[in-house]
């Protein structure tokens, strides 16, 4: 069965809503980090607008990341543009100026490219090679590096190794924002009962029952064969 519905839709609201709701203070804060960040890493310069300028419009698309029992992680946006010339970011604005881009950022057709080869590039400099047959995994004899479009996830035995591996692309020029673990990450909640890992999605549960209005519904066994099936 497939169907299709707005579970997320409060999850990412535009900017409007997002500076209209209650938990707009957190969301202008997001703001205020991401323009601070690109202003740290100098992504742009503020120059007149002329006539001859192509300005593509830019927008400010907001994501509330959550745990996987539904609680708010955090608040999240960041300006997106099109060309080398973009309008500054809403809230940001400059009478009679625009952004002239001096790196990539969201919206941009190359961007992802650009980064995942900006690693590819740079993460070899500390002994952490692509793997042969997996390009987005890297690894080191005590790091593991998963890149996934433009977030990545570090594994090892002792979190020490990933420190000293992030101080070290952070000397780099390479930014991260740190979150607290995979699970929050991936928005399920692990568990280890009795030997085995468990994986919860409450939140994601509740959603689609609340969707389908089924918060009355009985339960009920549906028999269901236990082994595995075989090829055809």
């Amino acid at each position: 069965m497939a169907f299709t519905m707005p579970l997320n839709a409060s999850d990412t609201p535009n900017q409007y809503q997002a500076m209209n709701r209650p938990d707009s203070e957190g969301n202008r804060d997001a703001m205020d980090m991401e323009v601070g960040t690109l202003k740290d890493m100098k992504s742009w310069d503020i120059v007149p607008h002329t006539k001859v300028m192509n300005i593509l419009a830019g927008t400010w698309p907001f994501k509330c990341k959550r745990f996987p029992y539904g609680r708010v992680k955090k608040l999240k946006t960041r300006p997106c543009v099109q060309d080398v010339y973009g309008e500054m970011p809403r809230g940001y604005r400059k009478d009679g100026h625009v952004s002239k881009l001096q790196r990539c950022l969201y919206g941009l057709r190359q961007i992802l490219k650009n980064f995942f080869k900006h690693l590819g590039d740079t993460l070899p400099d500390f002994g952490m090679p692509q793997c042969q047959f997996e390009s987005y995994i890297l690894a080191t004899a005590h790091v593991i590096f998963l890149v996934y479009i433009d977030d990545c996830l570090f594994f090892a035995k002792d979190d020490k190794y990933i420190q000293e591996l992030l101080s070290k692309i952070d000397n780099k020029g390479l930014k991260f924002t740190l979150e607290e673990d995979a699970a929050g990450f991936l928005g399920v909640s692990l568990n280890k009962i009795a030997g085995k890992i468990q994986l919860l999605q409450t939140s994601l549960i509740d959603k689609i029952v609340e969707t389908l209005g089924q918060q009355v519904a009985e339960s009920a066994f549906t028999p269901a064969e236990m082994q595995c099936f075989g090829k055809n």
